[in-house]
């Protein structure tokens, strides 16, 4: 729009299946009369900025660009209160259609049919979840990337595919049970042992008590490598010391070659090494080895010193390994007649500082190699390959569980691990509402536990609550739901997420939301009820409205989840709605859920979403006064209206006679012939009756006999409706307090259908990565099985034998197709 716009607000005439809370765009510049049509209802109050304008100016005031106009069409009987809703609907039309078109701009052109479909998925992407995010009891997670950044992707950055350094990043958590990539807690580092390298690694797994299993590199089981050792504490012992590692990597291969490199600060202990890449050795004229000595001087001073350098063979504590030895002074020879890779270090102690250290060859080339052919067939190419500043402090100091490595990294690694994934399970606390008390911490994936572990025990959250502020005995419940449901949670916190996004991530996971129960904290569930905590009507309620999301419901969700089967990556699953399936689903929705790890869990939150969405589309609004205080979310309600046709009439009860059966009422009620009416009343304690009534039918009527007694009293509340018109079930979606104890209650349809959406055995799901039904067993081999003709020689053993063989993907046999000695038969 050229000229901008202006949000128009049109509170019509709430009648069933009539018109809704109706919000538009409408251009700026035009007049109130324009945007309302010449057929606008006379009984309209029209408020611009909250000021209300009378009809004979309606052709004079043209809002200006970002005004708001609220709308109020009163009741007035007939058909004009329909017009408003005509006319306000078609500019709703149009303003979808263009603002589509408007955020595709010339892409839409050029793709034509396919940027008219790309458009029509973007509008309905953001009026499903953005209705289920505002107007749900229990909303699905945040849709990643919508706020700043996707959290998710944040995490797998650092810990979703390699070991990375994070320094001073945020310390990782595990929630459940998860594969991750533990992030550096102190930069790794080699050692030379002998002919051999080995890598030093120290990974911190994060916060928690925890189990720690399969351990892996890549894909492979670090038990599958050869000299490993590796330890899980909080006080690692194969891994103590600060040490930085700078690769040099200069060439020392003639007489006189030099290099100088500086190490860091409060360095107390330095370490490099020489290594020949391809081997120290000579060869002799009957092509022997020959073994020989190559001379190098190793000086140092403090960096900045303009003193003289000190030898090598004046250093305290001096280690020299595989063939290296001091010749005094700054002199060293390395000897060695090796035809492989040579490697050699040295180390030494220094006062803490930062030291300027220079390596020189001292020997020429093919020189100290007697009973060589020449100095071609000597092999002396020498580098000074990594310099090492060694400080003694522990590394890290957070006093989380680490994972220290030393592996050998000769033949078997090349460079710095990158890839080593752990497998955690985070143990927590569970309460026991029999005996109220905490149960020793174990394994869980239920989102009920890590909530209130999270809350109360986890070393992450600086702020943590006691026990007693948390509804322990309405978490224990919703534990209970979530197992019986398969309902899991399983992530890495380590993206720095206030407190409040992870909790409502476990919610959803959970199918719960956050809430206050009898002022403790608490999660909020949609249950099955049928005893109502407060009846409203008129006569103890005010402001009623209602309003309606109109939107293109999705046929289907795609709902995004961690696999634990395909090594923890991100899988998706197809959920329906009711009548919808493969071949006849065309709109899609994307629902992320990749806290949860199990498809037939993502299957019920998507099913539970999708009939929220198809069965919860109004929103309720009314103010109470002190009665609201009975009031919680996901509370059970009864309201009864004039604009929705819910009940009759209604007020309180005047007087009560005959054993309870006759109850006089404090307004004249009219009863039709032909119909059964229904008496219901809400009682001072709170509980809630109600009778059939017996009066003949009748006008102007204040007494009312019952078939039985209610048990009501004087000043008790009461409904009068036909029974199938009378109160309207409705769940309390949101209270927002005001002055003196009112407040306004937000609500939604019970909708008893939501409640067994995801009821019955899910559908078998079959992962897009690895084609694989969930925890489906293995194929079973397809093995042709015969026994030899005669005596063969197979392995040393002669005789016949029983041979099999398995046809291109025919089995699990490890060798593929071919022909198998079966040397074993056993019973099974």
């Amino acid at each position: 729009m050229p000229d901008g716009s202006t949000t128009l607000v049109a509170n019509l005439s709430p009648f069933p299946n009539g018109g809704e809370t109706v919000y538009a765009e409408v251009r700026a510049g035009l007049t109130l009369a324009e945007m309302l049509g010449e057929r606008a209802a006379h009984s309209l109050d029209v408020r611009v900025g909250g000021y209300s304008v009378p009809r004979e100016l309606w052709t004079k005031v043209r809002p200006k660009r970002g005004a708001l106009i609220h709308v109020t069409l009163y009741p007035q009987g007939g058909k004009a209160r329909k017009w408003l809703a005509i006319i306000v609907m078609v500019v709703v039309t149009i303003l979808t259609y263009g603002a589509a078109a408007g955020w595709f701009g010339a892409a839409g052109t050029a793709l034509g049919t396919a940027g008219s479909t790309a458009a029509l998925a973007l509008s309905v992407g953001i009026s499903v979840v953005g209705s289920l995010l505002v107007n749900a009891l229990i909303a699905p997670p945040t849709p990643k990337g919508l706020s700043g950044g996707d959290p998710f992707q944040q995490l797998a950055s650092i810990t979703g595919t390699s070991n990375q350094a994070n320094p001073y990043g945020v310390i990782p958590c595990v929630v459940g049970t998860m594969r991750y990539f533990p992030p550096h807690a102190a930069l790794p580092y080699t050692e030379i042992s002998g002919d051999d390298q080995y890598l030093r690694m120290l990974l911190d797994l994060g916060y928690g008590d925890f189990d720690v299993s399969d351990i892996q590199i890549g894909g492979t089981d670090i038990a599958s490598y050869q000299d490993v050792e590796y330890e899980i504490t909080t006080t690692p012992t194969l891994f103590t010391q600060d040490i930085y590692e700078a690769s040099v990597g200069i060439p020392l291969n003639d007489y006189g070659n030099t290099a100088t490199r500086t190490t860091q600060t409060a360095t107390t202990e330095i370490s490099l090494d020489l290594v020949g890449p391809g081997g120290v050795f000579g060869v002799g004229a009957k092509n022997n080895t020959v073994t020989g000595t190559i001379g190098f001087n190793i000086t140092y001073r403090a960096t900045g010193s303009t003193g003289s350098w000190t030898p090598i063979g004046s250093a305290s504590g001096l280690t020299l390994t595989n063939g290296l030895a001091s010749t005094g002074g700054a002199g060293i020879s390395l000897t060695s007649g090796a035809r492989k890779v040579y490697r050699g270090g040295v180390r030494w102690k220094v006062p803490s500082g930062q030291y300027d250290v220079t390596v020189t060859r001292t020997t020429a080339k093919g020189i100290g190699f007697p009973g060589a052919i020449d100095t071609n067939s000597v092999s002396d190419q020498v580098a000074w390959s990594v310099l090492r500043s060694i400080s003694p402090q522990n590394p890290s100091t957070t006093g989380t569980t680490k994972l220290a490595v030393r592996i050998k990294a000769s033949d078997q690694l090349q460079g710095v691990i990158q890839n080593m994934s752990v497998l955690l399970a985070q143990k927590v606390p569970m309460w026991d509402k029999a005996n109220q008390v905490w149960l020793a911490a174990a394994v869980t994936q239920n989102p009920a536990w890590l909530y209130a572990w999270l809350m109360t025990r986890c070393e992450a959250v600086i702020r943590r609550l006691p026990d007693s502020r948390l509804d322990l005995d309405g978490i224990a419940d919703w534990a209970d739901e979530c197992a019986a449901k398969g309902l899991v949670c399983n992530f890495v916190m380590d993206s720095g997420r206030a407190l409040g996004d992870v909790l409502r991530d476990v919610l959803a996971a959970g199918r719960a939301s956050f809430g206050l129960r009898n002022g403790k904290y608490s999660a909020v569930r949609d249950l099955a009820q049928t005893v109502p905590v407060q009846m409203f009507t008129p006569s103890n309620s005010r402001g009623f409205s209602y309003a309606r999301v109109f939107s293109d419901l999705p046929h289907a969700l795609r709902v995004k989840f961690t696999n634990p089967e395909a090594n923890y990556q991100q899988d998706m699953r197809m959920v329906y709605a009711d009548g919808y399936t493969e071949a006849n689903a065309t709109r899609f929705e994307e629902l992320d859920l990749r806290m949860v790890t199990d498809p037939d869990a993502a299957w019920k939150l998507g099913r539970y979403h999708l009939s929220v969405a198809y069965n919860r589309p109004n929103t309720y609004t009314l103010n109470a006064d002190i009665e609201n205080l009975v009031c919680e979310r996901g509370d059970l309600v009864r309201v009864a209206h004039d604009i929705t046709e819910w009940g009759q009439a209604w007020g309180r009860v005047k007087a009560v006679s005959g054993d309870g059966l006759t109850i006089t009422l404090d307004g004249p009620v009219d009863l039709d012939s032909g119909t059964t009416y229904r008496l219901q009343v809400r009682k001072s304690d709170g509980s809630q009756a109600a009778q059939n009534v017996t009066t003949a039918a009748g006008s102007n009527l204040t007494t009312l006999t019952l078939a039985a007694s209610t048990g009501a009293a004087v000043g008790d509340l009461w409904v009068l409706g036909a029974v199938s018109q009378g109160t309207a079930d409705l769940i309390v979606r949101a209270v927002r307090p005001s002055d003196n104890l009112n407040a306004e209650l937000t609500l939604v349809d019970a909708a008893p259908a939501v409640l067994t959406a995801d009821s019955g055995t899910p559908p078998t799901f079959v992962s897009s990565i690895t084609g694989q039904a969930w925890c489906a067993a293995p194929d079973a081999p397809d093995l042709t099985l015969a026994i030899t003709p005669g005596p063969v020689n197979n392995g040393g053993v002669g005789g016949p034998h029983l041979i099999g063989s398995i046809p291109p993907g025919g089995g699990i046999l490890r060798g593929g197709p071919g022909t198998y000695r079966i040397s074993r038969i056993a019973a099974l």
